[in-house]
C-alpha cells in the first residue's frame, strides 16, 4: 500500500513542477525574449540612419502582447534611476516607476491583434547622450521584479543634434546672390534661424528644412543694396526643445532665457557693422543658452583697408558643429475692482517747478533707445559693443556655442528648460549651493515681414498728420510726432516696424489695455484702430524720465515718484498691473509732471484668467519674481512697487540698485543681495530711504502691498517737507 501511495506522489510532483513554471518567459538584461509559453510581449524599433537617434527624432517603437491588453514601457539608462524611470514624464532623471503602481508607467493599450505601437518625441527630453534601454512589459513591474514578469526590451543610442553651415560666395560682388546653406538634424519645429550683420544690413530670417534636413537661404545682393565690407553671419538651430534662445522683439536683439531686450539690432539707433557683430558674439556667448550657433562670413565688394584685421578674427565660411558629448567636426567649442471713467478725487497732477530739475531735453512720446553709457542696459549687450569685445575665434577658426548638459537637474513638471541660478544669501557665497531654476518663454518661431523703412510714415495715415518726423523707436514700433489736420493739435503716433502673428498679438492686447485709461499720470490714447494700418495715436509729451540727469533733489525724486504711483493706484483699481516701470517708460511734461507710457507687457487680472503678452522686461527694474517666479511667487501688484523703488533709487542716487558688467552676477544681486542704501551716494536720500528700501524687498510680502500704501509713506515725507504745493499738508 505505501508504495502505492509513493507512486501517486511522484506521479502528482511530476504533474505539477511544470504548470507551475509554464507562465514565465522573461528577456533578461535586454537579451531577446524566449518564448516558453503562448504569452509573451516583444518591443522593436526601425534601426535608425546611422545608427543612432538625435534628440528630436519621433522614434516608434511597436511589438506584440499576448499576455494582457495593455503594455507598460519604462526606461533605464545614463543618470536615470536604477529600478527604472518613466519614459514620458518632464524629468525621467528623477521620476521613477513604482512597481505594481500601473499610473507610473506609460501605458500603451494592446489591439485585438495583440500589436501595440507608440511613438516617443525627443523633444525637451532632458536626457544625456548614450544609450537607453526601453523594457515593455506586460503587467506593472519595475526592473528589479521582472523575475515573474513577461517582457522583451530594445536598447537604443541617442545623441544630440548637428548642424553645419556654409555661404557661398565667400567673396561676393555686386549682382551676386549670397547663400547660406547647411543641414540640420533633430527636426527643429520653428526651423533654422539665420542673422546676418554688416556695415548698413542687419536681419533675421526663419528658414524650414527639407526632409533631409538641408536648408538655404538666398540673398539678392542688389535689391538689398549691400554696401562693401565683411558680412557676418549666425546660423541658429534651437536645439531640442524646439525654442530659440534668440529672437527679434520689434528692433531688438531678444533673449528668451533670461526674457530681456539685449541691444538694438535694427531700426534707429541700432549697433552698426562691428560693433553689432561683437555684442551679439558677447550675447550667444553670454551666461545661458542652449541652442546650436554656427558662425559663417563673406564679404562682399572690396572691404574697407582696416577690415583685415577684423576678418581674421572672423570664424570660418564652413563650420560642421556636433553638439552634447564635445566632438566637433571643425572648429571650437565654446560655452554660452473696476473703476471706470476719470481720476479719482485727489490724483491731479501735481506741476513742479521746472528749476528744480535739470537737463530735461526735448524727447518724445515713445520709449526712446537709452543714450550711451546710461544705466538701464544690459552690461554684455550694449556695452560690448560700445566696448569693443574681442571678437570670438582663433585665426580662421570656428566658432560654435555648445548646447547645455543634459544632467542639469531640472524641476519635475517644468514645462520648459530651466536657467540654474546658484542659490544663496545676501552678502554669501554661494559656492555648492544647489541652485534655484529660471523659467523661461518659448520664442515666437514666426519670421517677421520685412520692416519698412524708419523714416517712411504709413502712406495710408499721411492725409490725418502734417510735420511728421521720426522721433524714436521702441519695442516692435516706431513713433512719431505729428500736428492733426483736423485741430493742428501736436501728438504723438505708435506704428508697428513690422507685421507678424505675435507683433499683432502684442499690440492690439497694447491698444486694448491703454485705450480705456484716463489718468493724469497716464499718457492719454486720442485715437486708435487697426485700419487703414494699426496705429495709436496720443498726447505729445515732450520728455522722459530716462533723459533726465541724475541725481535730482530729494523732494524732487518724491514728487515724480508720487505722480507715478497716482498713476499705478488707478491702474490697478482697474485690475492692470504694468510690470515694465522704468525711466524709458516714464514721460516728463515740460511741468515735470510724469506720465506712464507703453503698456506692452502689462497684465489684466480678471475673475478666472490672466491674459498677458509675452514679452521681455528691462532686467536692470526687474522684481526678484519676475526672473524665478517659483522662488518668489508670479507677478503682481507688488512687481509694480518694487519698480518703482528701483526708479526712486536711481533718482536719488544716480544709480540703479544693483549694476554689474556680468549679467549673471546682476541676476545673482537682484536674486540675493541687498542694495547698497540710498545714503550712502547722496545723504539728502536718508529722509526717504526706508521708503525706497521696503519698496526694494525681495520677498513681495514684505514690500508695500498696494500703491495707497506708498502714496501714504510718500505723503508722510512730503507733509514734512513739501509746503510750497497745495494737498501736502501745507
Amino acid at each position: 500500500m505505501r508504495e502505492v501511495i509513493f507512486l501517486i506522489i511522484v506521479a502528482s510532483c511530476l504533474f505539477v513542477i511544470p504548470v507551475a513554471i509554464q507562465p514565465v518567459s522573461a528577456s533578461l538584461n535586454g537579451s531577446p525574449a524566449q518564448i516558453i509559453s503562448p504569452s509573451a510581449v516583444t518591443i522593436a524599433t526601425s534601426p535608425p540612419a546611422g545608427g543612432s537617434f538625435i534628440f528630436g527624432d519621433k522614434i516608434l517603437f511597436s511589438g506584440t502582447n499576448t499576455d494582457s491588453n495593455r503594455t507598460y514601457l519604462f526606461i533605464t539608462g545614463p543618470s536615470l534611476l536604477a529600478a527604472g524611470s518613466q519614459i514620458e514624464s518632464n524629468d525621467s532623471r528623477i521620476s521613477p516607476v513604482t512597481d505594481s503602481v500601473g499610473s507610473t508607467f506609460k501605458i500603451v493599450p494592446v489591439g485585438t491583434d495583440h500589436q501595440w505601437t507608440w511613438t516617443w518625441d525627443t523633444h525637451k527630453v532632458p536626457l544625456n547622450t548614450g544609450s537607453y534601454t526601453i523594457y515593455a512589459v506586460s503587467t506593472p513591474r519595475d526592473k528589479t521584479h521582472l523575475g515573474s514578469a513577461i517582457y522583451d526590451s530594445v536598447a537604443i543610442n541617442i545623441t544630440e543634434p548637428v548642424l553645419s553651415a556654409s555661404v557661398s560666395p565667400t567673396a561676393a560682388k555686386q549682382g551676386d546672390t549670397i547663400t547660406i546653406s547647411g543641414r540640420a538634424t533633430g527636426n527643429p519645429g520653428p526651423g533654422i534661424a539665420i542673422w546676418v550683420i554688416g556695415p548698413n544690413y542687419s536681419d533675421r530670417s526663419v528658414v524650414g528644412q527639407d526632409p533631409d534636413g538641408s536648408f538655404s537661404l538666398g540673398i539678392d545682393s542688389a535689391a538689398t543694396h549691400l554696401l562693401p565690407g565683411n558680412y557676418h553671419v549666425f546660423v541658429e538651430h534651437p536645439s531640442a526643445d524646439d525654442a530659440f534662445d534668440f529672437d527679434l522683439n520689434g528692433d531688438y536683439l531678444f533673449n528668451n532665457r533670461i526674457r530681456s531686450n539685449i541691444f538694438t539690432f535694427r531700426g534707429n539707433g541700432r549697433l552698426y557693422g562691428e560693433a553689432a557683430y561683437s555684442a551679439f558674439s558677447a550675447a550667444v556667448n553670454g551666461p545661458k543658452n542652449d541652442d546650436l550657433i554656427v558662425p559663417v562670413s563673406f564679404t562682399f565688394g572690396t572691404p574697407p583697408a582696416t577690415a583685415a584685421a577684423a576678418l581674421s578674427n572672423s570664424p570660418s565660411v564652413n563650420v560642421t558643429y556636433f553638439n552634447g558629448n564635445g566632438t566637433t567636426g571643425s572648429g571650437t567649442r565654446i560655452v554660452n475692482n473696476n473703476t471706470a471713467g476719470p481720476a479719482a478725487a485727489g490724483s491731479s497732477p501735481t506741476p513742479i517747478p521746472a528749476e528744480t530739475v535739470q537737463g530735461v531735453p526735448g524727447n518724445s512720446s515713445g520709449n526712446i533707445s537709452p543714450a550711451a553709457n546710461s544705466g538701464g542696459g544690459l552690461p554684455y549687450g550694449i556695452l560690448a559693443g560700445i566696448s569693443g569685445i574681442v571678437l570670438l575665434g582663433g585665426i580662421g577658426g570656428a566658432i560654435v556655442l555648445s548646447r547645455k548638459k543634459r544632467n542639469n537637474t531640472v524641476p519635475e513638471n517644468s514645462p520648459c528648460d530651466t536657467l540654474l541660478l546658484p542659490e544663496g544669501k545676501a552678502g554669501q557665497g554661494r559656492t555648492g549651493d544647489t541652485g534655484i531654476a529660471l523659467p523661461v518663454t518659448l520664442a515666437a518661431g514666426d519670421p517677421a515681414s520685412p520692416a519698412s523703412p524708419m523714416n517712411a510714415f504709413p502712406e495710408e495715415l499721411a492725409g490725418k498728420y502734417t510735420q511728421i518726423s521720426p522721433i524714436g523707436s521702441g519695442g516692435f514700433a516706431m513713433v512719431y510726432s505729428a500736428y492733426r489736420v483736423s485741430d493742428n493739435r501736436k501728438v504723438a503716433i505708435k506704428i508697428p516696424i513690422r507685421s507678424n502673428e505675435r507683433t499683432g498679438r502684442s499690440f492690439l492686447h497694447e491698444i486694448k489695455v491703454w485705450e480705456t485709461m484716463h489718468h493724469p499720470n497716464i499718457v492719454e490714447v486720442t485715437a486708435a484702430n487697426i485700419l487703414p494700418v494699426p496705429y495709436v495715436e496720443m498726447e505729445f509729451v515732450a520728455g522722459s524720465l530716462d533723459t533726465l540727469a541724475k541725481p535730482v533733489p530729494v523732494l524732487t525724486a518724491a514728487r515724480i515718484i508720487r505722480g507715478i504711483a497716482e498713476g499705478i493706484r488707478y491702474a490697478h483699481a482697474r485690475r492692470c498691473i504694468h510690470r515694465d516701470i522704468k525711466p524709458q517708460n516714464i514721460l516728463l511734461t515740460v511741468e515735470i509732471v510724469p506720465k506712464i507710457t507703453d503698456w506692452g507687457i502689462s497684465k489684466v487680472l480678471e475673475e478666472n484668467t490672466r491674459n498677458t503678452t509675452v514679452a521681455g522686461f528691462s532686467l536692470s527694474y526687474a522684481a526678484p519674481e519676475q526672473i524665478a517666479p517659483e522662488k518668489f511667487g508670479s507677478t503682481d501688484e507688488r512687481t509694480d512697487m518694487y519698480q518703482i523703488g528701483a526708479v526712486f533709487y536711481e533718482l536719488v542716487t544716480g544709480m540703479i540698485p544693483f549694476d554689474d558688467a556680468s549679467m549673471m552676477e546682476m541676476v545673482n544681486e537682484i536674486l540675493y543681495d541687498d542694495p547698497v542704501i540710498p545714503s550712502y551716494f547722496n545723504p539728502d536720500a536718508a529722509d526717504v530711504e526706508k521708503i525706497i528700501l521696503k519698496c526694494l524687498a525681495k520677498d513681495p510680502q514684505q514690500r508695500y502691498q498696494s500703491a495707497d500704501e506708498l502714496l501714504d509713506a510718500l505723503g508722510g515725507y512730503l507733509g514734512d517737507h513739501d509746503t510750497d504745493l497745495p494737498g501736502d499738508g501745507s
